[in-house]
């Protein structure tokens, strides 16, 4: 596909960038980035809380739907987006979540599993897309990269808190159906679309406009320079990797930033979807266990926000960056035993909850942020923070084996079985199925 660059914004001096409309550009383009981080992964989030009314007796089918296309989006984009510009992959990801919420709906109507499946995958897809070029899109706004950064990392953070109460306000609240949610719910990609391509203000400086809307071929060999050291220093010329061999490479090198990146992700997520599903006071009592699974995942929404918004007060170092991922797996082994032992058994459970989002948020922040100080500006940041994105998807594509394992032994442990009363009513999602939802997040 021929290249296709975004125009380049009217010349202007030194004099007019000082002038009142440039000084408040970058409180516009933070509000774009955070709205734009919102609405990336609201479908995500809303889908993954109406699983029970998408595949009621299947919900771990909703979850694989969810991350599987993403996570191929995320492993392939790196190699092939140089050649597609913002403005293409931006409307391309606008329809995917359209099409995503439109043929979940056609699916509830029709009773359909896989049709609905289908949609949730379409979205997936467009989690995936939206999320690998924006972050690196937000590397091309020079001195104010790090806040486009985290006015994005806060916008997904948000994205849970949003999600929840969206379908939960919906749903119990007004006691209306899942398709009745999603109807309503099409005016997330359109706010998407018009956000991106109305509000956003493109990058100014020429140079970093181009970014990876130069094709391979005009790159130079001293990108073995530039993938031969971790440390990338600053000195070496930002140029897009050349070739597949080299790309691979250069992924390989950020792997000071994409371990801690999966390792956090591995850890919470086992967590959320194996220990917090078996925990109840008593955690013989089913509705127990699901009310503290919400509250649970609210808690950790809510320090996920709180963290990822955190990206211009807190600089974290490598060190720092390493040290969370050890704190979270120390969590994991922490809910694991108490879920098991009870040696810590009631709702002040929900502030170790609260730190487990806390970490999550900050080695997400982090990492990108890091990436963006450490790599030279130019292609090679782009490339880098997209293919970064990869890890998280990873992490919990990984987390999902250990969660359900960890959940199965639980409930061995305690003589715990579900009633599994909402398969009686076979489902689509109309009827009354939309008001026993029980919300999940991840």
């Amino acid at each position: 596909m021929e290249s296709l660059h975004i125009e380049e914004p009217p010349t202007t001096t030194t004099t007019t960038a000082t002038c009142l409309p440039a000084a408040l550009r970058p409180s516009r383009t933070t509000l774009s980035f955070w709205l734009m981080g919102l609405l990336n992964n609201s479908a995500y989030v809303i889908m993954n809380a109406g699983a029970k009314d998408i595949t009621p007796c299947l919900v771990g089918l909703v979850y694989i739907a969810n991350v599987l296309p993403s996570l191929a989006t995320k492993a392939t984009l790196p190699f092939w987006q140089h050649r597609v510009n913002y403005t293409t992959r931006l409307a391309v990801a606008t329809v995917l979540m359209f099409s995503s919420f439109v043929t979940v709906i056609l699916g509830q109507v029709a009773a359909s599993p896989a049709l609905q499946l289908f949609g949730v995958a379409l979205g997936s897809a467009q989690s995936g897309l939206g999320e690998a070029s924006l972050l690196a899109m937000a590397s091309l706004y020079g001195e104010t990269s790090r806040i486009a950064l985290t006015a994005w990392s806060s916008g997904t953070g948000f994205a849970g808190i949003f999600g929840y109460a969206y379908v939960i306000l919906f749903t119990v609240g007004f006691q209306a159906s899942f398709t009745t949610t999603l109807c309503v719910g099409l005016f997330l990609p359109v706010s998407y679309g018009w956000i991106f391509f109305q509000v956003l203000d493109r990058p100014r400086a020429a140079e970093e406009e181009e970014g990876f809307h130069q094709l391979v071929n005009t790159n130079t060999d001293s990108l073995h320079t530039a993938s031969s050291s971790n440390a990338m220093p600053a000195s070496v010329p930002s140029v897009l990797p050349k070739g597949r061999q080299a790309m691979a490479t250069a992924i390989w090198n950020l792997w000071p930033y994409t371990v801690p990146l999966f390792t956090v992700y591995f850890a919470e997520y086992a967590m959320q979807s194996g220990t917090w599903a078996a925990i109840g006071f008593p955690v013989t009592d089913e509705t127990s266990r699901k009310e503290f699974y919400k509250l649970a995942n609210f808690f950790y929404q809510m320090g996920v926000f709180v963290s990822r918004s955190s990206g211009t007060v807190l600089h974290l170092t490598r060190n720092m960056l390493w040290i969370m991922p050890i704190l979270q797996c120390l969590l994991l082994l922490f809910f694991w035993t108490d879920a098991a032992f009870m040696y810590w058994y009631d709702w002040s459970l929900l502030l170790p909850a609260f730190v487990t989002g806390l970490l999550g948020g900050l080695v997400y922040v982090g990492a990108f942020t890091l990436i963006n100080s450490e790599v030279p500006a130019g292609k090679l940041r782009e490339f880098s923070l997209s293919a970064a994105s990869i890890a998280d998807s990873i992490g919990i594509v990984c987390s999902d084996v250990l969660g359900l394992l960890i959940q199965l032994q639980l409930y061995s442990m305690h003589g715990l079985k579900d009633s599994g009363a909402e398969c009686t009513g076979g489902g689509g999602g109309s009827g009354n199925a939309g008001n026993t939802t029980n919300v999940t997040l991840w």
